[in-house]
């Protein structure tokens, strides 16, 4: 947990090359707890690699950064991954296909791929079951974890990385494949937890799509060819001028009921 300081992570104009090319350049981003940031940009934007720097994956090639106050190259990094919380879609199928639903959310006490045998009982199970009833898996817990629809299996693995009461939970391209209704179970799951009544902590949840940001969400960061665009409050970044910088195109909101949706102009009209 973090001491004395509000500051869960910190980058400091950092950059990653990846055989010869600038994948990353210039980031700098503070995200500190209670705040709720979305990262948003095309294909090809840096994404994926902003998000391996924001929970210790990788290092960068150039620049700073910072968790719970520690420079990267002075932290156990191992130890660190146990506060950060990542859940993406890769992550189901390196699951044991024995492991039942409440078997998949103890293992988030952890961090790590199986339950080990003493967390199987007492406090630890009686967390997950609570998460999972909160959520509306009470009939559920006992069924293999592969038994359940991609969007359930999704929830569930938010629910898993509550387990651990993280510092910062970075959710990647989560809704990715989703039907309506599995997406917004899913969003709606996100913004309940994130304003739940234990200890507040960062989030990160990172998008090609509008409406795939909660509502709740505090922050923005935007990205285009590894470069930031806009980043800070929700509502001083992400307008229509940012996006459409962001994605090379003309893009116009429409908000409803604080959710946004985004249109881009047909291309040569």
């Amino acid at each position: 947990m973090i001491a004395g300081d509000d500051i869960v992570v910190e980058l400091s104009d950092v950059g990653v090359k990846r055989d010869g090319s600038w994948i990353l350049d210039g980031q700098s981003l503070t995200i500190r707890r209670g705040e709720q940031w979305v990262i948003l940009g095309p294909n090809g934007a840096g994404k994926s690699t902003l998000v391996g720097l924001l929970s210790a994956q990788t290092l960068p090639t150039h620049g700073l950064c910072r968790w719970m106050g520690e420079a990267g190259t002075r932290i156990d990094r191992r130890a660190l991954r146990r506060t950060i919380a990542l859940v993406s879609t890769g992550l189901i199928e390196r699951f044991p296909r024995s492991l039942s639903v409440v078997d998949v959310v103890v293992t988030g006490v952890s961090n790590v791929l199986a339950p080990y045998w003493d967390e199987q009982t007492g406090p630890a199970r009686g967390r997950a079951l609570e998460l999972l009833t909160s959520l509306g898996f009470a009939e559920k817990v006992s069924q293999p974890f592969f038994s359940l629809s991609q969007g359930e299996r999704q929830r569930v693995l938010v629910a898993r990385a509550m387990m651990g009461s993280p510092d910062l939970v970075v959710l990647d391209e989560v809704m990715a494949g989703l039907d309506l209704g599995a997406r917004e179970d899913l969003l709606w799951t996100i913004v309940e937890l994130a304003q739940g009544p234990r200890t507040p902590y960062a989030s990160v949840v990172v998008t090609h799509h509008l409406e795939e940001i909660p509502p709740s969400a505090t922050h923005a960061h935007l990205l285009r060819a590894g470069l930031t665009i806009a980043s800070g409050p929700i509502a001083e970044t992400l307008h229509e001028r940012s996006l459409s910088d962001a994605f090379g195109r003309t893009i116009s909101i429409v908000e409803v009921e604080g959710r946004r949706l985004g249109f881009a102009r047909r291309q040569g009209r």
